[in-house]
């Protein structure tokens, strides 16, 4: 009966004791007739870090709005302007005619007599440079990652296209076109590339093979933080090289492959290929892309500034068409992704 009656009253007080402790320190000491101390913000963003941060994102606005929308804000504007021969300005569109330069852009490009086949073109030689030079890329540099035998050899000549200029790499590729293989095909004739059934297959393995080696190094660079603890395991478990780049090597990479292959689309309606390098501005019309296209429309023999207008247009008009392709291809690649850690 006495531990009972001892639980009883202990059921009783405890709520009063309960809510005595719930009682805040700032009510405590307004009952004591002290003056509640002030709590401070516990966020980072306050004195001197909130400064810190709106002059790192002021830097950032200013940049953007100084070197992007102030630089280019001229070839925005002559998307809507038309060149006025007599008095030789740019002058704005009327109203009703505001958009006939993004109008003329689509045109062509869903003729064949247009710029169609020029776009076709473009993008074979941006695609199979990306396609196939990119996975031998992959493969070239697991096995300088696995310093195979004369790995270093084959880092520095792959890696040797990268660093030498374009245009000297395209004259080494004409004269290798135009003297050396004709000697030994005697079907190629004197001048491939200027033949129109040889010229376009030249172009594509040029693009496939100086494609290669742009990403050859990072690619090398990101393998070798791979945690060796994997591979020895993987050594005991007795896996192949094959497996071990398939299911322990690339999975880890794979937020690399994700953002260079975001790059595949954002050049695909602009690739202009060797052919300045390797033509100048006297290209052959069956191997015009539109990237060169329009290169040539406002720089050198060709050039004119009636053309201002449509290229400012056409250029406009292809990253707004680019932004929803990149971003459902980074949603693509994400739902591949096949999230391993280490």
């Amino acid at each position: 009966m006495k531990q009972s009656k001892f639980c009883h009253e202990a059921a009783n007080t405890a709520p009063d004791s309960a809510a005595q402790m719930s009682v805040p320190a700032e009510e405590g000491e307004r009952l004591q007739g002290k003056k509640p101390r002030k709590v401070k913000n516990a966020s980072i963003f306050n004195g001197k870090a909130r400064v810190f941060v709106i002059c790192m994102l002021a830097y950032a606005v200013v940049n953007f709005a100084i070197f992007y929308v102030w630089m280019n804000i001229d070839s925005i504007l002559l998307a809507f302007k038309t060149y006025n021969g007599m008095s030789g300005e740019q002058e704005f569109y009327g109203v009703a005619h505001l958009f006939d330069n993004f109008k003329e852009f689509f045109v062509n490009l869903f003729t064949s007599s247009g710029t169609l086949p020029y776009f076709f073109r473009g993008a074979l030689y941006h695609l199979s440079g990306f396609l196939i030079a990119y996975p031998v890329s992959l493969i070239f540099s697991y096995l300088i990652y696995k310093k195979l035998f004369l790995h270093n050899f084959f880092k520095v000549m792959l890696y040797v296209p990268s660093i030498v200029s374009a245009m000297v790499i395209s004259i080494m590729f004409k004269t290798l076109a135009e003297n050396f293989l004709p000697a030994i095909f005697k079907q190629l004739g004197n001048a491939p590339l200027s033949d129109e059934t040889y010229a376009t297959p030249l172009l594509v393995i040029y693009s496939v093979f100086f494609a290669m080696p742009g990403q050859l190094i990072i690619n090398t660079s990101t393998m070798s933080t791979v945690p060796q603890e994997l591979i020895e395991y993987g050594k005991l478990e007795g896996i192949t090289m094959r497996k071990e780049f398939m299911h322990v090597v690339l999975p880890l990479v794979y937020p690399l492959i994700t953002v260079q292959c975001l790059g595949l689309f954002v050049g695909l309606f602009t690739a202009a290929g060797p052919l300045y390098a390797i033509y100048a501005e006297m290209a052959p019309d069956y191997t015009v892309t539109y990237g060169y296209y329009i290169f040539t429309r406002v720089i050198g023999r060709n050039a004119s500034e009636a053309y201002y207008g449509f290229t400012a247009a056409s250029n406009l008009a292809i990253g707004l068409i680019s932004v929803p392709i990149v971003y459902f291809t980074k949603w693509l690649l994400e739902r591949f992704d096949p999230e391993a850690e280490y």
